[in-house]
């Protein structure tokens, strides 16, 4: 696992969002095309939108892990700083990045939450 200040971490959010996209997208052409839901009178809680629901969860509680990993090694981060009374920047390259990268983690579940959340609704392969 990669170190919550490893500069990759900073991109890393929304390279698992976008992968997550592709994913749910194509893999729902995918299945409307080789095999589609029953009926569409059926309603939107069908085997379809339960696996991409599923699958929306648990992505979104990885991103969220993932930030709340980096604040907690932010915070700790911050704590050292503090106690060694070093008068050095405040911000140094260790906190940026994990700064951004928590916000980054983030915003990707966030996106990965509203790009899942509609198959509570609508129907697939209409």
């Amino acid at each position: 696992m990669l170190s919550p200040f490893h500069p990759l971490q900073m991109a890393l959010g929304l390279i698992v969002w976008a992968l997550y996209f592709v994913v749910i997208y194509s893999g729902l052409s995918v299945v409307c095309t080789h095999s589609p839901p029953p009926a569409a009178n059926a309603g939107a809680l069908n085997t379809v939108n339960l696996a991409l629901l599923a699958l929306t969860f648990a992505v979104a509680l990885s991103l969220f892990y993932q930030a709340w990993r980096g604040n907690k090694a932010l915070r700790k981060e911050v704590a050292s700083h503090a106690q060694s009374g070093a008068s050095e920047a405040p911000l140094p390259t260790r906190q940026f990045i994990a700064r951004i990268a928590v916000a980054t983690y983030l915003v990707a579940g966030t996106a990965t939450l509203l790009t899942g959340l509609p198959a509570l609704v609508l129907i697939p392969c209409v």
